[in-house]
């Protein structure tokens, strides 16, 4: 079948198998000249461009049946130089091939907005990327084999700076994190998790300092407030659980028990004349006396 014969809407639908190409463009028994051809693997709808020798050579355009299209030059029957790959959810990503890989300087906008630049190596993410949401979010840093690996700079919209290492993708390692409103954090995590030992110092001035299990609070924790008060106890799972000692700047110590985060059971106060009350407390409320 003659290509010349197939009507425009036969060519959109693909109603012609592989093999639908111009059959008189053949050089010594190989594809040679412009084809257009319509796979029957589900995956392509048409592809269309140039033959050389039996293998694509020259620019080619190819429609998926997802409504994707790939335009581009292959080289030696590969994928080589540059491409525009444009996808049915909006993405557009830009940039070349070498030898059937992605191989250099790409910009990769998505339909969300974001719009992430930087290098392939051999097909796999490699070396410097800059990534821009839509927000305004800025992250900057190196990918490995694809993943994110080493230092990164993660800058919010909001004025938030995040700073540390990721390995094989996760976060992992010293971070420090700058908050807009002036906190700063600084700790290890581990496998993408706040795990470790975390000092957290606040605007206001007061400085908690502990450790983080699998992304919460667990054992103990020392709260220092800039006026002078002071608390300490542990966490369990991210709340405050167990034996409190809180130690006000004017002497007087309170002392008792958290449960998830709230105050029960007795608590005593002794005020530094010796001097002390006691409450009882259930589910963060003092009974009545």
């Amino acid at each position: 079948m003659n290509t010349q014969n197939i009507s425009p809407f036969q060519r959109f639908l693909g109603l012609f198998t592989s093999g639908g190409g111009d059959h008189n463009k053949y050089r010594y028994g190989q594809k040679h000249g412009h084809w257009i051809e319509f796979p029957e693997d589900g995956v392509f709808l048409s592809l269309e461009g140039e033959y050389v020798d039996g293998k694509k050579h020259g620019k080619w355009v190819e429609r998926t049946a997802g409504g994707d299209v790939f335009e581009g030059l292959y080289v030696g029957g590969k994928r080589h130089d540059q491409w525009v790959l444009r996808y049915a959810n909006g993405e557009v990503h830009e940039g070349p091939y070498v030898v059937g890989e992605p191989h250099g300087q790409w910009v990769e906008r998505y339909a969300n907005g974001d719009v992430h630049e930087g290098t392939y190596v051999n097909g796999e993410q490699r070396g410097k990327w800059v990534e821009r949401a839509a927000d305004g979010d800025v992250w900057e840093g190196p990918y490995v084999d694809g993943e994110r690996h080493g230092q990164w700079f993660l800058r919010y919209a909001d004025g938030e700076v995040h700073e540390g290492p990721y390995v094989g993708g996760k976060r992992h390692g010293q971070w420090v994190l700058r908050y807009a409103n002036g906190d700063v954090h600084e700790g290890p995590f581990m496998n993408g998790e706040v795990h470790g030992h975390w000092v957290e110092r606040h605007a206001d001035g007061r400085v908690d300092e502990g450790s983080y299990k699998d992304g919460n609070g667990h054992g103990k924790w020392v709260l220092r407030y800039a006026n002078g008060d002071v608390h300490e106890g542990p966490y369990v799972n991210g709340e405050q659980h167990g034996k409190w000692v809180e130690q006000n700047a004017d002497g007087e110590v309170a002392e008792g028990r958290y449960v998830n985060g709230e105050a029960h059971g007795q608590w005593v106060w002794r005020k530094p004349d010796g001097t002390e009350r006691k409450e009882e407390w259930r589910n963060g409320l003092p009974l009545p006396q």
